[in-house]
């Protein structure tokens, strides 16, 4: 199904940041339609995996493949949940860093999923690749 979907509802979306996600998403992966006229809808620094990764926004620094092709950038995207792993792979999605304006607005915009700092070169949820040193999802109850 659909990932990130930003649309009218009761009123028109705003100022709205996507930032520093991994999706995986066989639907659309980041879709923002609809925004107000004077407000910027910015999405930057995402790492998507879908046949339709990112319409609409203001989009800068992502990185977008097909959803069959993020085996070849993400650990263990695919597996059962006690084995699926985003991390990155070594030298994945990497690039220039990424132009963080107005993000320290955001709390924790400058470190990962796993609480690391972050420099903003590699896309998505992650500051580092090759073996995820962090937390790996379960299935149990909280």
């Amino acid at each position: 199904g659909a990932a990130i979907n930003i649309q009218p509802h009761h009123d028109v979306p705003k100022a709205i940041e996507i930032f520093g996600n991994t999706i995986i998403a066989k639907g659309s992966g980041i879709r923002v339609t609809g925004g107000a006229s004077g407000y910027e809808q910015r999405v930057r620094g995402n790492a998507v995996f879908s046949d339709s990764p990112v319409s609409g926004g203001t989009q800068a620094g992502n990185f977008t493949a097909a959803y069959a092709d993020a085996a070849a950038h993400l650990v263990e995207p695919f597996g059962a949940l006690s084995s699926f792993d985003a991390f990155p792979l070594t030298g994945a999605m990497s690039g220039v860093a990424l132009d963080t304006t107005g993000l320290s607005a955001y709390t924790d915009w400058d470190v990962d999923f796993n609480r690391h700092a972050r420099d903003w070169t590699i896309r998505g949820a992650y500051a580092g690749g090759g073996t995820n040193p962090g937390w790996i999802p379960v299935l149990e109850p909280r």
